[in-house]
Parts: structure tokens; sequence; C-alpha cells
């Protein structure tokens, strides 16, 4: 009987883990693996973000992408983990992916929230509507 040796997961995080840990070591290499992704992540969405705007100097510019990469780095662990969680993934495949989305976002947070509970509150109405019976309103012209 032979034995089957699964390969390590061959993601980012452990690579960057795995080049970390031949300069820093693996203890620190283990916690900063991860946010170097999400750095990287955050910068690629955030400056294709700053290239949607009108910045008018490099300095509104950098502005712009440090305050989603800051952003990233605050909600894209929670966001990866909760995602995939509900995908049935390891949230490590996420976190570039997540933290470049947050960047690409940009300035469009409010339209986006505003989109999100637009959704809830749509999905909210159809539950109701399914538990008690009731009929979807009436809409113009029908």
């Amino acid at each position: 009987m032979s034995a089957h040796i699964t390969p390590p997961p061959v993601d980012v995080v452990t690579l960057l883990i795995t080049v970390v840990t031949a300069l820093l070591g693996p203890d620190v290499a283990r916690m900063v693996g991860p946010y170097i992704v999400i750095v990287f992540g955050a910068m690629l969405g955030s400056a294709w973000s700053a290239s949607r705007r009108n910045t008018e100097t490099l300095r509104a510019a950098g502005t712009h992408m440090l305050r989603h990469v800051g952003l990233a780095l605050l909600i894209t662990v929670p966001s990866a983990a909760a995602l995939g969680e509900w995908l049935g993934w390891d949230h490590k495949w996420l976190l570039g992916p997540v933290a470049a989305l947050i960047g690409g976002i940009g300035h469009d947070w409010p339209r986006v929230g505003a989109w999100l509970l637009g959704l809830v509150g749509r999905g909210i109405e159809a539950l109701v509507q399914r538990r008690t019976g009731a009929e979807p309103p009436k809409g113009d012209g029908q």
C-alpha cells in the first residue's frame, strides 16, 4: 500500500510566506505574508480606480490609493473569510481578489452601498411576500 502524499497548496500567500521566510524567518513570514498579498491586490485595484478619476496631481492619486489600500487592510480578511465560508473555499485564495475589488471600487463605495441596501431590501420584501402570501406591489403601467 503506497502512501499518497498531498502536495502543499500553491497559492500566492503560501508563496510569499516561503519567500519572506528566507528573508525574515518563519514567524514573521506567517504574519506578514497575507498582508503583502492584500497590499499588492489593493494597490492594483486602487490604481485602476484612480485612473477612472480626474486626479490633477500625483499627490491626489497617491492619497486616493493610500486611503483605499488602508480600507482594504481593514476589511479584506473578514470579507474574504466570510466569502470563503459561503463558497466553501480557503480564504487565502480570496485575499488578493477581494483586496483588488475593495481598492477598485474606489470612491464608488456610496453607490455600491446603496445598491447593496436595495438588494437586501428587495430580498427581505420577497421573503415577507412569500411567507405572508401577499401580492407584490404593482408598478406603473401594470
